[in-house]
């Protein structure tokens, strides 16, 4: 057998030495092992961290230098249009004419623009790197695709942290997701003459879409501005009202559940509500939700008393039955003062016991033959002096040791008496106030409010008074709606943008230019419509619970439609600017 290495014999032409590259593209030159040192993987980190430093400065810089990079791109944007202008007058046969008084415009750069630019701060930036004995920043090109991705997000992220909102939220969808599908845009059209204009669109197109998905539609906008003074902490008072027993018992719309919660800082809310309870639109939902209000209010009112005591059976005997037990119970003091006392005259325990009870809310009660509507009054005056609930307390509970049902139904009695006159047709659909006139007579001033809850206290204990003063308080929120007729002071931007007018204006301005105005009746029917759909989605807002988590956001200020307006205008200067580096 031959041998396989004959072919190579030295003494032949074709002869050659036999080779082992390692690395064929690196020189012989230099330490054989630096190749051993090479690492994409790190390469790849360090492109991308510098890649994103850079991007980052450059996103300042172009934040700084907006309002000179605006500038100059409009003149650009004139100056382009002009010559265009002048190109197709030449093409529409003008020739020599235009070109003899029309002279196309050159290049020029606004000396003020410059300066205050994006190029200029960049060209400071890197300046004061070099002087610290760094790198240019700005004008770093990224080597790898990781790096481009990178420096483009980079450049995106400080405009979107620079509107309101949430930080996260804001870097990821209006900086990094806008930087990523601008790149991928670009890689795709790279080299083509539609490249600046593509990495734009895809920019716009995936933060645009996040800021109108972020900005609230028309009713919610609507209802956003009405909401001035109105804080989250307000809104979640608001929900625990309308979820508290008595709110479940009776619906409140939003409106009312917050007037009540910010003591009436919630007033344009409630105007609100009369523009669309008086509306087309939202009326007739409206109006069902409060054709509900007197049978919920009746039926709340009957637990609520029920949690004081059973309505009696024999309401007339209630008086009679508490009469005898305040005459029971003086009876008793006097017998007790009448027995000897070491040291003390039985004169001074009179004035000192005796008289008080006397001349106090028992002694008007020791009565046999009182009636009932006379106890209620001599324990529930309509008049009572200041401090007096602690007598009260005194003579509700010495009568509830004495007779406990008889003082439990007589305080019944009292708060069930005076629902009776408050609300004399509340049976009726039109009598939707009758809760609110209620409290407003139950709690009077300040020394019937602190009789009533003494006297609940001393009969039936605190947790019960909690409950009957929440009912008061669900009966108050009905009471901040306002009444059929009343004046609104909503503002005309308000009712226009509830029609669409500044749509109807923007139709007229251009329906001026063009020299033809359709009919009247159209834009009217455009407005009404608009009304219709508005105050409709206003009325479902407003009355369902569900929509807390809504109105806490509203309450927030919610920056979508500012951060839209600025996301917009950034990327119209970075794509104009990319268009005309380019260049």
């Amino acid at each position: 057998m031959a041998n396989p290495f004959d072919q190579f014999d030295r003494d032949s032409g074709s002869y050659r030495p036999l080779v082992v590259t390692v690395a064929p593209n690196r020189t012989s030159t230099g330490n054989p092992f630096d190749q051993v040192d090479a690492d994409p993987a790190k390469d790849v980190v360090v492109d991308v961290a510098k890649s994103g430093g850079s991007g980052l400065v450059r996103g300042t810089t172009g934040l700084l230098g907006t309002i000179g990079d605006g500038a100059n791109l409009l003149g650009n944007f004139s100056d382009d249009a002009t010559n265009w202008l002048r190109d197709k007058a030449i093409d529409a046969g003008g020739g020599a004419l235009v070109e003899r008084f029309w002279d196309p415009l050159p290049p020029r750069r606004n000396a003020v623009a410059d300066f205050i630019g994006s190029e200029n701060i960049n060209r400071g930036v890197d300046a004061a790197a070099a002087t610290l004995g760094g790198s240019p920043v700005t004008n770093y090109k990224p080597k790898t695709i990781a790096g481009k991705y990178t420096q483009t997000v980079g450049e995106f992220i400080p405009g979107a942290l620079a509107g309101p909102g949430g930080v996260t939220r804001n870097a990821v969808v209006f900086g990094v997701l806008p930087g990523l599908a601008s790149e991928a845009a670009g890689q795709a059209t790279k080299g083509s003459a539609v490249e600046p204009y593509a990495r734009a669109a895809a920019a716009a197109a995936t933060g645009g879409v996040a800021a109108v998905t972020a900005k609230p539609a028309t009713a919610e906008a609507l209802i956003a501005r009405q909401m001035r003074g109105i804080d989250a902490a307000i809104v979640d008072a608001a929900g625990e009202l309308m979820k508290s027993d008595y709110g479940r018992k009776i619906s409140l719309t939003l409106p009312e559940a917050l007037a009540f919660a910010s003591n009436g800082r919630g007033k344009s809310l409630i105007e609100l509500q009369r523009l669309v309870e008086d509306s087309r639109g939202g009326g007739g939902i409206m109006e069902n939700f409060m054709a509900r209000r007197p049978a919920q209010v009746e039926a709340a009112a009957e637990h609520a008393f029920d949690t004081i005591a059973p309505q009696s059976r024999s309401p007339s005997m209630i008086g009679p039955d508490i009469g005898q037990a305040a005459k029971d119970t003086i009876q008793e003091a006097t017998e007790i003062i009448g027995k000897p006392s070491q040291g003390r005259s039985y004169e001074a325990l009179r004035r000192q016991y005796l008289e008080p009870l006397l001349r106090g809310p028992l002694g008007k009660l020791a009565n046999r033959d009182i009636e009932t509507l006379q106890a209620i009054e001599a324990l529930f005056p309509s008049g009572p002096m200041a401090g007096s609930a602690g007598e009260i307390a005194d003579a509700v509970g010495a009568l509830a040791q004495r007779n406990p049902m008889a003082a439990r139904q007589l305080v019944r009695a009292h708060v069930e008496s005076v629902f009776s006159q408050a609300t004399p047709k509340l049976r009726t659909a039109a009598d939707q106030f009758g809760g609110a006139n209620f409290v407003t007579a139950l709690r009077g001033n300040t020394p019937q409010a602190e009789n009533l809850a003494a006297a609940i206290k001393a009969v039936a204990g605190p947790e019960a008074f909690r409950g009957f003063d929440e009912f008061l308080n669900v009966l108050s929120a009905t009471g901040q709606r306002q009444r059929i007729g009343a004046p609104g002071a909503l503002s005309k931007e308000v009712q226009d943008a509830l029609k669409g007018a500044p749509l109807g204006e923007a139709a007229n301005v251009a329906s001026n230019a063009i020299g033809f105005k359709p009919p009247k009746v159209i834009a009217e029917t455009y407005e009404n419509w608009q009304l219709g759909r508005n105050t409709e989605k206003i009325a479902e807002l407003i009355t369902d619970p569900n929509a807390l988590p809504l109105f806490r956001r509203l309450a927030k200020a919610d920056p979508g439609s500012i951060q839209s307006q600025a996301l917009a205008a950034r990327l119209v200067v970075m794509a104009i600017q990319s268009t005309f580096q380019a260049r």
